[in-house]
């Protein structure tokens, strides 16, 4: 989040993460976990524009953040995202889905 000399906020910009175990080192890298982050939300001022917004949160994934945690991927939807192009994202191949994470299901909804 970015705030003004009034400490108000005026950009903000969220992103969770998703860590995969790699099963496999077929490339002979050594890494055990893959962390891909995922752009959920973002929102944005007068004074700064996306792309610029969107940098930092890259150079800020890529550089760690608490505990060293460092993201190997970032992932967003391309849904009217001007800066996708400029910052090289590129496009999946795959097809989008939905996955349901950190859930519990009460009992009663069980399947039997």
């Amino acid at each position: 989040m970015i705030e003004n000399n009034d400490k108000e906020i005026t950009d903000f910009v969220s992103f969770y993460l998703v860590s995969s175990t790699i099963l496999r080192d077929e490339a002979g890298h050594g890494h055990k976990e893959m962390n891909i982050g995922y752009l959920y939300y973002y929102s944005i001022g007068e004074t700064n524009s996306l792309t610029n917004l969107m940098k930092y949160v890259l150079w800020y994934a890529k550089e760690g953040i608490e505990d060293g945690l460092r993201f190997d991927c970032f992932n967003c939807l391309g849904a009217g995202q001007d800066f996708i192009e400029e910052l090289k994202f590129q496009p999946g191949d795959g097809i989008l889905n939905y996955y349901l994470f950190n859930y519990q299901i009460k009992e009663d909804m069980k399947s039997p």
